[in-house]
């Protein structure tokens, strides 16, 4: 398990010892799973599968993470 520690000048990711860095079941800690209509901000862009979640942040702007493509960045 991943754990993020971060402040202004200096910011890190690191593995907590003891902990798998990918659960077998890939969920968010403590997590749950919303009502359909439940979280009207999360957005996912489908195309035959759903490979990264994203937020709206207004009606012309969605955020996505890098990672989500990263195959696109690396050609």
């Amino acid at each position: 398990m991943a754990r993020w520690t971060g402040d202004s000048k200096e910011s890190s990711c690191q593995v907590v010892l003891g902990h798998a860095a990918l659960e077998e079941d890939d969920t968010i800690v403590g997590g749950y799973e919303s009502r359909k209509n439940s979280v009207p901000y999360q957005v996912s862009l489908y195309t035959g599968y759903n490979l990264c979640g994203r937020i709206l942040l207004s009606s012309e702007w969605v955020l996505s993470a890098a990672h989500c493509y990263k195959s696109v960045f690396q050609k």
